[in-house]
């Protein structure tokens, strides 16, 4: 029977692509997710050691509360030279006949023990004298440290001749010196070193 006229048919077209599209192995697949992820890791430590190095975290540890201080840098602490042992004598020498230094003490007499010029930061500094007086007087004593004046004892009245010391302590290394006066005239001066305590 003839077409009716005004009806198309159905055109054909043929495929153009007739082989299937080839799949990627999948070894290829997880090799390829392991190298990024390589390189991601590496790109991550490299950043984050730079930033460590060069200090620009420390405003993470500031905003977490647990920024720590920069460490403390141990100063070690020269030792101090030995003074000289022989003192130095005044015109009031003959009144104030004999003095020295010491660690140890006969607290009754007076008498050192252990007579030094060495001593270290925190130990006790007795100082010793005997007194030979002519008529009443006082003695005092005066403390330097580094050459610089420290501190002055208030004077001690001494009418015959006696025995006395004077303790003290330092906190800290010094290269000190120690003047007795008898009536405000020099007598003796001696040297003494106190030396920082060694870890």
């Amino acid at each position: 029977m003839p077409a009716i006229p005004g009806e198309e048919g159905y055109i054909y077209v043929p495929p153009m692509y007739t082989k299937p599209r080839a799949i990627i192995p999948r070894y290829r697949v997880i090799s390829g997710l392991i190298s990024v992820l390589i390189v991601f890791a590496l790109l991550c430590a490299g950043t984050a050691f730079y930033a460590n190095a060069t200090g620009k975290l420390s405003f993470l540890h500031q905003l977490y509360g647990d920024a720590r201080p920069n460490n403390a840098k141990s100063v070690s602490t020269p030792m101090l030279p030995l003074p000289q042992s022989a003192p130095q004598y005044g015109p009031a020498s003959t009144i104030i006949t004999s003095a020295a230094t010491a660690s140890s003490i006969d607290k009754a007499t007076a008498q050192p023990l252990i007579q030094t010029i060495q001593f270290k930061v925190g130990d006790t500094i007795f100082l010793t004298y005997s007194v030979h007086p002519k008529k009443p007087g006082t003695v005092t004593v005066k403390w330097y440290t580094n050459k610089n004046f420290y501190e002055e004892s208030k004077p001690v009245p001494i009418a015959d001749a006696a025995s006395g010391f004077v303790p003290i302590q330092f906190v800290q290394a010094v290269e000190g010196s120690v003047e007795l006066y008898w009536n405000d005239q020099l007598a003796v001066r001696l040297f003494f070193v106190v030396e920082p305590n060694m870890p």
